[in-house]
């Protein structure tokens, strides 16, 4: 339900502008942070992903390498 009746913004114009104002800007700070959220989120799992291929890769690497007997002098 609507609190701002025609009555309430007739009488109190200024008062309602600035309420829906800064009701306007906390809305886009909060769609800012979390948009700011979403891109670290998005970072990090990206970078984690690489991260792991990389590991994945040099595990796959080594295994070959271990089959083929060029590191069992370790």
């Amino acid at each position: 339900m609507n609190p701002f009746t025609p009555e309430l913004i007739a009488a109190f114009p200024d008062d309602v502008t600035a309420c829906y104002d800064k009701l306007f800007w906390c809305t886009v700070q909060i769609g800012v942070e979390v948009e700011y959220f979403f891109i670290f989120a998005t970072s990090f799992i990206y970078t984690r992903q690489w991260f792991v291929a990389v590991l994945v890769g040099v595990d796959i690497q080594a295994a070959v390498l271990i089959r083929a007997g060029f590191l069992n002098h370790f």
